[in-house]
């Protein structure tokens, strides 16, 4: 996987779809081959492919197993291809994973949606908090609503732990990436730093 400067940004514009939109519309498949390097506990991988260039996940199946084998089933089915980033705060978070995202003329409903099985429930563990690439389930309220909306930290946020299950992590080998090294691999732009 060849490291791009910018995957997910919403504040650009892609052309997708013959028109410009905000967003980067993305399909993402279930990793055939292993990265080349993992993190130690670290299961499966799925590859997420933006408009803009490639990373790979790699989940952590022994601290959420029922979060990791519905992720995985809906990337085994295709479920994300199509979709674009619905939600991007530089700093924090990038977010994808709402079906609803692939038409534009429902903007205005963009991460309302899922796959209409949620989870049912919270595998928040002490071993996964929210650092700096961490890749969470998103739910309206209640953990246990988790579906198919996911999100990736672009900063380490640690007052969200124990409220969000962290299932997997951008793969570079280790937990806990700077952000820095987030965007050098391609998902997200990082804030200005006078806003640290």
């Amino acid at each position: 996987m060849e490291p791009v400067d910018r995957l997910v940004d919403s504040d650009d514009t892609v052309d997708v779809i013959a028109e410009d939109v905000p967003g980067y519309e993305f399909y993402v498949w279930y990793g055939v081959t292993a990265p080349a390097k993992t993190s130690p506990g670290a299961g499966p991988v799925f590859v997420v492919e933006t408009v803009k260039g490639t990373f790979e996940v790699e989940t952590y199946p022994n601290e959420a197993p029922k979060t990791v084998e519905h992720i995985l089933a809906l990337v085994k089915r295709n479920f994300y291809n199509g979709h674009r980033v619905h939600r991007q705060v530089p700093g924090f978070v990038a977010q994808f994973g709402d079906p609803l995202s692939r038409d534009v003329s429902k903007k205005h409903l963009w991460g309302t949606g899922g796959s209409m099985y949620a989870i049912g429930v919270n595998e928040a563990s002490p071993l996964h908090t929210h650092e700096t690439g961490a890749v969470a389930t998103a739910h309206p309220g209640d953990p246990r609503q988790a579906d198919s909306q996911m999100y990736i930290m672009l900063a380490p946020r640690h007052n969200l732990d124990g409220d969000y299950t962290v299932f997997a992590n951008i793969a570079y080998g280790k937990k806990g990436a700077t952000e820095a090294e987030v965007v050098a691999n391609g998902v997200g732009t990082p804030p200005p730093s006078d806003n640290r």
